[in-house]
């Protein structure tokens, strides 16, 4: 009977451990997000149409640019606006660089392949190495020579 008392408590246990992690898992951890779409793709739009400059360039121009964007898409909201104009420019950075090219594929691209007529593709003409009597013994003077001579007497 204390057995099943164990158990059930070990069930128990089990169960709200799982729970708890579950929970935890659930929390996002960070500040909650004070841009929304609308006003992230103004941001994003703006910043392309500027060649997609860094926060601290894009926070100058902005002001500039808002208007320009205004004209052509319409009159945003006053809040809209003013959240634009009072973002950092790290805030800026931030919204921005999921969108950004990267030129880094094209820094690790590989090198072409060298021409199919260059001098590098054909093999040079390296003296024969000397053949040893052991393995891993050095080449000695004298079997060097004795290989040479060995080497005429068969071509011969």
């Amino acid at each position: 009977l204390k057995a099943l008392k164990a158990l059930k408590a070990l069930k128990a246990l089990k169960a709200l451990k799982a729970l708890n992690r579950q929970a935890k898992k659930a929390r996002r951890r960070g500040s909650k997000p004070t841009h929304g779409p609308a006003e992230q793709s103004v941001i994003v739009a703006i910043w392309r149409h500027r060649e997609q400059p860094c926060g601290k360039r894009l926070k100058q121009t902005l002001p500039l640019w808002i208007d320009s964007y205004q004209a052509r898409h319409g009159p945003l909201e006053a809040i809209t606006r003013a959240k634009i104009l009072s973002d950092s420019p790290r805030t800026l950075d931030r919204i921005t660089a999921p969108h950004a090219v990267r030129a880094a594929a094209a820094l690790t691209a590989k090198p072409a392949a060298p021409a199919t007529g260059s001098k590098n593709s054909y093999p040079s003409a390296a003296a024969p190495k000397p053949s040893t009597s052991r393995v891993g013994s050095k080449p000695t003077p004298s079997r060097m020579a004795a290989a040479a001579a060995a080497e005429r007497s068969s071509g011969a």
